[in-house]
């Protein structure tokens, strides 16, 4: 099993028929395998650099060049958002990509930040956890052999 398939397979009842978002996705690892489950999987990253090839001809995939900080979708837009790997290099952004990520998850939707890099997890822990804390977010960590996880649920009563 790669290890990509261990945090699919741990967040997939919030990804099997539903509409995914992966900021910042770099290669577009998690999207590649998400889209063999979910409705429709939407990937973006700065550039395309780095992106698998691949992206282009998995089905129910869809990749965009866009700022994580300022997203062009409807407030409400998916059901899942996924930083997969991603928030070692969004730390000096954390907050604005939170609230974006946030603003486009739909009211029962979530938000995932999933790492199984060193550098993200001191960043989860050092950076992200007491900013979750200071905008008030409710959310819950869970660690596993290979990954951190972070569930964020967006309030239903606004933000």
């Amino acid at each position: 099993m790669k290890r990509v398939e261990k945090a699919l397979a741990r967040l997939m009842p919030e990804i099997v028929g539903k509409r995914i978002l992966e900021p910042a996705c770099g290669c577009a690892e998690f999207s590649i395998a998400a889209a063999a489950h979910a409705a429709e999987v939407v990937c973006f990253d700065l550039d395309d650099k780095r992106l698998d090839p691949t992206v282009r001809q998995t089905p129910k995939l869809r990749f965009d060049v866009m700022d994580a900080t300022a997203m062009r979708f409807p407030d409400g837009s998916f059901d899942t958002v996924v930083l997969y790997n991603a928030i070692g290099h969004l730390a000096h952004i954390a907050e604005p990509v939170l609230w974006e990520c946030l603003r486009v998850v739909n009211t029962n939707g979530v938000v995932w930040v999933v790492s199984s890099f060193r550098m993200d997890k001191a960043v989860i822990r050092e950076t992200l956890l007491p900013l979750l804390d200071h905008m008030e977010l409710s959310y819950s960590t869970q660690e596993d052999s290979v990954y951190t996880y972070v569930q964020i649920r967006r309030k239903t009563n606004g933000i």
